[in-house]
């Protein structure tokens, strides 16, 4: 909403500018004081975005029940998540899944091929100390073919909040 009610200043005050001459100067003070004003607003609000972004760590999200399936030719990873935050709403995270060639199914995933690593954001809407289903879709191109088994794992990289 801010930016639509610069654009109409802007245009409002050219528009000025150009059908009444003698108010050019004011129309110049008027977007030289609303680009200033806007110019503060994202600063300040960059700002603010990395202090909300830090309020909750991948240490706060909790995934269980995690399960990576083949659904249209896309892979799904879907599961249930939990925000151990006691005080920030935990709005998306970023989770990683790498894919493995093993030998065997029980082999230490140090003996396997990693064969593809991707990254992708969930998005939720969890409020402190709740557990709310996830799911979010991977595309993995070009897998070699299977020599082994397929394994795979994943891990939580970031989590951001929706509070201000």
């Amino acid at each position: 909403m801010p930016i639509a009610a610069l654009f109409l200043i802007i245009v409002g005050s050219i528009t000025v500018a150009f059908l009444y001459p003698q108010l050019r100067a004011v129309a110049v003070i008027v977007l030289v004081v609303f680009g200033g004003a806007v110019s503060t607003y994202f600063i300040l609000g960059g700002g603010l975005v990395e202090q909300q972004a830090n309020k909750i760590t991948a240490e706060d999200v909790n995934l269980m029940n995690v399960t990576l399936t083949e659904e249209g030719g896309y892979t799904v990873l879907s599961g249930r998540v939990q925000n151990l935050s006691t005080a920030y709403n935990l709005r998306d995270f970023d989770v990683e899944v790498r894919l493995f060639d093993c030998p065997e199914a029980e082999s230490e995933l140090t003996e396997c091929l990693v064969i593809s690593d991707e990254k992708g954001i969930a998005r939720v809407a969890i409020p402190p100390e709740q557990t709310r289903r996830f799911r979010t879709v991977f595309r993995f191109p070009a897998l070699p073919a299977l020599e082994g088994v397929l394994r795979w794992e994943w891990q939580v990289l970031d989590a951001t909040t929706s509070d201000v």
